[in-house]
């Protein structure tokens, strides 16, 4: 990003600034902290999918109405899943009954209670839906309820992380559409904790006015020759709220003006979409195929 070409870019530009589909967003997943963020919800949805929806937390969500009843069943067969818990196994018991004379076969799910085949069971069912049943004892899914529930706050924990960080994001989206531009001299310097690259983070306020007052805008970089070029920092902050603002040159790289437009540095920079883009559509591809047979 060529600090001059942009800042007159800024200055000349009329409101909305033009910056491209892509280019925008290029700026909302940008960054060390984006990604991050993505590749923990990637991560974390794996877990997700492979436990929460296997797991007997998802009996809050079916419908079918209350467990009730007690009817005679026989096992037809049984084997392990390759799952465990606390280093038991967990084996599928697939059995069959009759309720009101209507034959049925269903499933469920116990690490102990291992019925051989012919085995006479007895079965509870969904009131308003008899194909919905378990062994009286067993699970209707893999895992517990514990389980479910912790893979799910996990998951959606990165889930508010994502959006948190997008939603920072896209603020800087909208001051660079619609932000107003000051110089801000630098007043403050100090490590900001940790490093890129091997390279110290720093954190630097700097000082800029609008009409009579001042406001402190901040930013944290391990780019510090960005920062540290001018005597004056380039400042964009909202008119109503200047408070909310960002330094230009601390915004991450990867966008130049082209044709009075701003576009993506280089077709490389196209490389940050894939993270999130993957672990958005594979995600609902699961949710539209795989989950309904869960």
């Amino acid at each position: 990003m060529n600090p001059d070409v942009l800042d007159d870019f800024l200055t000349q530009s009329e409101y909305p600034r033009e910056i491209s589909f892509f280019s925008q967003l290029v700026i909302l997943f940008n960054g060390l902290l984006p990604q991050i963020a993505w590749a923990f919800v990637a991560f974390f949805s794996v877990f997700f999918w492979a436990f929460t929806i296997q797991s007997e937390f998802t009996e809050w969500f079916r419908t079918g109405g209350d467990w009730v009843g007690e009817v005679p069943g026989k096992v037809v067969s049984f084997k392990a899943t390759g799952n465990s818990e606390n280093e038991q196994t967990i084996y599928r018991i697939h059995f069959s009954y009759s309720v009101n004379g209507v034959d049925y076969e269903d499933s469920s799910y116990t690490k102990w209670d291992i019925k051989m085949p012919d085995t006479a069971v007895n079965v509870e069912y969904k009131e308003n839906d008899p194909s919905q049943a378990r062994i009286i004892g067993h699970r209707t899914r893999p895992f517990g309820t514990f389980v479910g529930i912790l893979m799910s706050i996990f998951f959606l924990a990165t889930l508010v992380v994502a959006v948190i960080v997008l939603k920072t994001k896209y603020g800087y989206l909208k001051l660079l559409r619609y932000g107003h531009l000051a110089k801000g001299k630098q007043v403050r310097k100090e490590p900001g904790g940790g490093r890129v690259n091997d390279q110290v983070i720093y954190k630097y306020i700097f000082q800029f006015n609008v009409g009579k007052k001042s406001y402190n805008a901040k930013c944290k970089t391990h780019h510090t020759h960005r920062v540290e070029d001018e005597e004056k920092e380039t400042i964009l902050y909202n008119e109503k709220a200047p408070q909310t603002n960002l330094v230009l040159d601390a915004l991450p790289g990867g966008i130049k003006v082209k044709d009075g437009m701003v576009v993506p540095e280089s077709p490389s920079r196209y490389l940050v979409l894939l993270l999130p883009f993957f672990t958005i559509v594979i995600n609902v591809l699961v949710y539209l195929f795989l989950f309904p047979k869960l």
